[in-house]
Order: structure tokens, then sequence, then C-alpha cells
């Protein structure tokens, strides 16, 4: 019988840590760079990897953690993924291949406009976000315009109020889905959020969908905690748990796809072990903003979804 290797929970996540696309060339696989992404040539060609989360284009199904990118696509079952991840176990971690190298950009913000009217017009006329909600971002140094392409800028602040984190969203065109990407040299443990001083902390994949979901539930909203985690990555979960330590609920307001639910499951049993109460709070559409911008349609007919909320 083999023996069982009781793995901790900074092995487990250094693991699930691990570049799948570096990882998958040191393997002898062929990756090939698309923009922020990588498209994995010698596997499944319609799979686009991003550090440790990955999306396959042709059944429109996602993922993250390394780990469970060696099970689902390698064959491996936890044992070995963690075995091969961590080096077989040296505590040395997986050496990680070289993938075009660059030197590290330093962050920088980009120049903001000297006003915000495309971005406060996008963001309360197209997306129905409360005004409110918008000015009190803006005013926390959180929401800008960019000057050059008049993106609407989302900032994450370290511990000491300094940005270490930035996301672009396109404003041109709302249908075609817009210009999504983090600025250069952003930190992913820094992500767009707000602080409370109550127990409660709500996490979404998106600022957008934040923002919709205060617009949705207004009442005292400041007194919680809410982050974007730019994902399904837990890893700037996992820092502002470590810096907050008043939170001991947290309610997981993920998008109502097959990625999102998934990564509910996943980051709510890390979760539950460490002692937070966890909550499922589920949009009835695919994301919260969807669910803001119907409400806001529906309003005059006096018709509202409901939510979905389940104790996990």
């Amino acid at each position: 019988m083999n023996k069982y290797i009781p793995y901790t929970d900074e092995q487990i996540t250094r693991a699930n840590n691990t570049d799948i696309p570096a990882m998958l060339q040191s393997i002898g696989h062929t990756v090939k760079r698309e923009g922020a992404n990588w498209r994995w040539v010698s596997g499944h060609d319609s799979l686009m990897i991003k550090g440790n989360t990955w999306y396959r284009n042709s059944v429109q199904i996602g993922g993250g953690g390394t780990v469970n990118f060696c099970k689902q696509y390698l064959n491996m079952n936890f044992k070995e993924a963690m075995a091969f991840l961590l080096y077989g176990e040296q505590g040395r971690g997986f050496p990680q291949a070289v993938v075009e190298q660059k030197p590290e950009r330093r962050f920088e913000l980009p120049a903001a406009n000297k006003n915000m009217r495309r971005v406060f017009a996008y963001l309360t006329k197209e997306r129905c976000i409360d005004p409110k909600i918008v000015s009190h971002f803006v005013h926390a140094k959180a929401i800008y315009e960019d000057a050059k392409y008049h993106n609407v800028i989302f900032v994450g602040h370290d511990e000491n109020g300094v940005a270490r984190f930035a996301c672009k969203r396109g404003t041109a065109s709302y249908a075609a889905s817009g210009f999504k990407r983090d600025v250069a040299g952003s930190e992913k443990r820094y992500g767009f959020s707000h602080a409370g001083k109550s127990g409660k902390l709500y996490v979404f994949e998106a600022p957008i969908d934040l923002l919709a979901y205060i617009s949705l539930h207004k009442q005292n909203w400041q007194q919680d905690s809410y982050l974007a985690l730019g994902g399904v990555s837990d890893r700037s979960l996992l820092h502002f748990l470590e810096q907050h330590s008043n939170v001991s609920s947290v309610y997981l307001c993920l998008d109502n796809d097959r990625a999102g639910l998934e990564a509910i499951q996943r980051i709510g049993q890390a979760l539950r072990e460490n002692g937070y109460i966890v909550t499922a709070h589920v949009s009835h559409y695919k994301d919260w903003n969807q669910q803001l911008q119907e409400t806001c349609r529906m309003r005059d007919q006096h018709i509202q979804k409901p939510e979905q909320t389940l104790r996990l």
C-alpha cells in the first residue's frame, strides 16, 4: 500500500500557483503567446492559459489551480500531481521553465484624463451602477479615466494606500464586450476592494460585478468589505484575509457559470477548513451586473428575479 503523504496548506498553495505554460514547456509541450494568454499548441489547442488558470474555448469551460490542471489534462491523481509540482516532495518547488523571459516592468498607472465624463457615463448609463457608488470609489482613487484611450481604470491599493494593481476596461463598445487587461507590473495579490469594519467580506470575479452588487444592496454597504479577484484565482483573497483579521464570514458572489460555481466550491472548502463561515451568493443571471441591468429594465413592471443563496 502506498503511504499517504499529508500536504500542508503552504505546499498545496505553492503547487497550485505553478505557472502552467512554463510547466508544460518544461516537459516538452509547445505553448504560444497570444496577447496576455498562452495557447497549448501541442495539446488542446483551444485551451487558453494564463498563469495557473485556463479556459477551453471549444467547450466554454475554464478552471484554476495547477493541481486541478494536472488531474484534468495530464492524467494524474492528486498525489501524483503534488509530487510532480513539488519536485518529488523535496521542498524545492517545481523548476520553472524559461518562457520568453523579459525584464520585469515597473508598475505605473496610466495617465489620468482631465475629467471622467466618458467613464462616468459608461458605468452609470450602460452598466447601471449607482452614481453615488461610482463617486465613492472615485474619491477613494480606486476608479478613474485614462487620458489616452478613455478606459476605466480600476485600482487596487496595498495596506499603506499605495497603488499596486490596476486593470483596464474599455468603454468604447459595450456590445462587443469591450477591452480588458491588467496594467503591466500589477501585483495580483492586491485587488480592487473596499475594507469595512464588520466581519463580512463579499467576493466577486470582476470590479464591475462588485459595483453592481453594492448598487443592488446599498443599505449600510460601507460597513462591510468587498473584493474583486480579477478572475477565479484566490490569490488576492488570501492576502486580503491575512491583512483583515476582522473578517469571519465570506460571501462568494462569483459568476453563475461553470467556472464560477466550481471556484465557489474550491475556495469555499478551503475557507471552511480555516474556520470561516462561507455562503455562496449567486445571481439568477450570469453575473451581478447582468442582474443589475435586468433589474433596471424591469423596475417599471415591479418584477425582480430572485438571488440564490446557499450556506456551504
